[in-house]
């Protein structure tokens, strides 16, 4: 996305410009969006944006956040060497409120240049140059002048709800005046984020599986209890979208069967990720594979272990009709039960 300098993008009365799910790699600015910014009574939100840029993975060169006005950064993650999350250099933040949630700069910048007149920056559980921002003091030396610190276990109404649209703020729930729509009370419905949102942390206990699926949603744990991987599917642990501020991030698989040609893959990371991520404790135990492969992908985290104990992968014989086999190993006898690919 390239705003030209010659151009405004204006959001006025109850506008709203949402760019949710989104991967950028650019060797240049990445999200550009101009120099004359005008965002009033509306929303400009960018939620679940991942991207490998040189320097800011979002830039503005000048405008305003209005009253009215509401700049969401949430689960941004900027993952180039030195990059930073925004610079907002010549933006103006006068009556409106910016939040800045769960975002994860390469560099020790979050965001930088935003200068206040007027009204509220909130933020929570980010991370810039490898650790958490936790004070005002840490926000300050990531670019950040002026903030609002949330708890990373807390809530506020300035993080989850569009302030104009919004009636009230309780137990964490933002309840919608007319014309508000979803959990945020925009103005208009959204796509759900891949990741983020929490939930119930329990174990998915003695079902089968049929269909493929993948786990992870801004989670700590991934867990599976007598669980049967049935048929052709494939089952994915997502640790890129699990919770990035999990003191460590937890994958059990007890007494579970891959059978029929179930293939279950952990991981998903790439090494600069990985290097922004607790690390991974994998447990698969009493775990028995026929006919299915069970693959470890990617970089895993620093300090990370893979605990394979009293389990049975039998290799399949004379290929398999399901699991692709390896590169180069076409004419091998037996199929793959464990595969690592880092």
């Amino acid at each position: 996305m390239h705003v030209a300098s010659s151009s405004r993008l204006s959001l006025r009365s109850h506008s709203l410009l949402s760019m949710t799910n989104v991967s950028v790699v650019s060797s240049g600015g990445g999200l550009v969006l101009g120099e004359r910014l005008a965002v009033s009574d509306s929303v400009l939100r960018l939620v679940g944006v991942e991207g490998a840029v040189a320097s800011s993975l979002v830039r503005c060169s000048g405008g305003t956040v209005g009253a009215g006005g509401w700049l969401e950064l949430h689960d941004v993650w900027a993952v180039g060497e030195a990059s930073s999350v925004a610079s907002l250099s010549g933006v103006t933040l006068s009556g409106g409120a910016v939040s800045i949630a769960r975002c994860t700069a390469t560099g020790a910048t979050l965001v930088s240049g935003l200068a206040i007149t007027s009204g509220i920056v909130s933020v929570q559980c980010n991370r810039a140059g490898g650790r958490v921002l936790r004070s005002s003091g840490d926000y300050r030396s990531a670019g950040l002048l002026s903030v609002s610190v949330v708890p990373c276990d807390g809530c506020a109404a300035s993080l989850a709800c569009f302030d104009a649209l919004t009636a009230s703020f309780s137990d964490c729930v933002c309840s919608c005046r007319a014309g508000g729509v979803g959990e945020a009370c925009l103005p208009f419905d959204v796509p759900p984020a891949m990741s983020g949102g929490g939930g119930a942390e329990g174990c998915v206990s003695g079902v089968t599986l049929t269909e493929s699926v993948t786990v992870g949603g801004g989670r700590a744990t991934a867990c599976f209890d007598s669980v049967v991987l049935s048929g052709p599917i494939t089952v994915t642990v997502d640790l890129r979208s699990m919770d990035a501020f999990a003191d460590v991030l937890n994958v059990t698989l007890r007494h579970c069967v891959l059978a029929g040609g179930a293939q279950l893959r952990i991981g998903g990371l790439s090494e600069s990720t990985a290097r922004r991520m607790p690390h991974a404790l994998v447990n698969m135990t009493n775990v028995t594979s026929l006919e299915g492969t069970s693959v470890l992908h990617g970089a895993m985290p620093q300090h990370s272990s893979v605990l394979l104990a009293n389990s049975t992968l039998r290799a399949t014989v004379d290929g398999s009709q399901y699991v692709p086999t390896a590169r180069g190993l076409a004419g091998f006898r037996y199929g793959s039960a464990l595969v690592l690919d880092g």
